[in-house]
């Protein structure tokens, strides 16, 4: 009778099951998940997983909580949880989590806006920028070329991401975020359409630098202007808040931004109302 084979340690069973998905998942998961087992729960991923009890997975929780806050604890724990229970058939116990503060989404006021659009419209982030105040994700900004935008555009085709993979390399994805987000987005700031044709090139990427360049540029016009830093993404949540300023109906509004679900959308509208 041959001995039934050893139990892998935690380690290797996250290469496994990455390795058994390698052809569906996206690049931005794999290298999610190839953060948290270079950087969470490092005494464990030598162990074999037959030497860790069910009863010894709430201390090894509870130690990884004084190194990480809650979000990237319950993100990490969850994928560990689903490779443990692949690699062994059982699925770990329910564990105590630290309780989750509610994510803060900063979004700039309708008169910020007017202050941001002035202080980047002459500046070579403007398109990115703008357009990121247009709705799109950093992802989707990336992913745009110059060769699918035409001359003087009513609405710019948002199709695609460009994500970076586990070497931190930038890959392209047919598929967008949900099933909402491949959509047609109206130009409706000006200086974005002013921007877009004196910045306009025949073919390439419309973001020609890194993100963390365009990040850093959002940043220091908010610092002169006395706004908030709300990033990229922050960008795209002040959509909602200039759809609402142009008296945008609330569903249009979500259907132009990508949102899968309202509730983004209608904090900001509830907010500002």
């Amino acid at each position: 009778m041959n001995p039934a084979p050893e139990s892998p340690t935690l380690s290797e069973a996250v290469d496994r099951y990455i390795a058994q998905r390698s052809n569906t998942l996206s690049p931005a998961t794999i290298r999610g998940y190839r953060t948290i087992q270079r950087n969470r729960f490092q005494e464990q991923m030598s162990r074999r997983l037959d030497q860790i009890a069910p009863e010894d997975w709430q201390g090894i929780v509870n130690q990884e909580a004084a190194r990480c806050g809650p979000k990237t604890l319950k993100n990490a724990w969850g994928f560990i949880r689903s490779v443990a229970e692949e690699a062994t058939g059982s699925y770990p116990p329910e564990v105590k989590l630290p309780a989750l503060a509610p994510p803060e989404k900063p979004f700039l006021a309708p008169e910020q806006i007017r202050l941001f659009v002035s202080a980047i419209a002459q500046t070579k982030y403007a398109v990115p920028a703008l357009l990121a105040l247009s709705s799109l994700r950093a992802s989707e900004i990336q992913a745009l070329d110059w060769s699918n935008i035409p001359p003087n555009p009513a609405f710019i085709r948002v199709s695609g991401a460009a994500v970076p993979d586990e070497r931190h390399k930038m890959t392209r994805k047919a598929q967008n975020k949900n099933a909402s987000s491949a959509r047609n987005v109206p130009v409706m700031i000006p200086e974005l359409a002013a921007a877009l044709e004196r910045d306009r090139q025949p073919s390439g990427p419309v973001l020609r630098y890194g993100q963390g360049s365009l990040r850093r540029a959002i940043q220091k016009v908010c610092q002169a202007n006395s706004l908030p830093n709300i990033g990229i993404h922050g960008l795209r949540h002040s959509f909602a808040s200039l759809a609402y300023h142009l008296q945008m109906p609330e569903k249009i509004a979500m259907e132009i931004g990508g949102w899968a679900d309202a509730s983004t959308m209608h904090k900001i509208y509830t907010h500002i109302a």
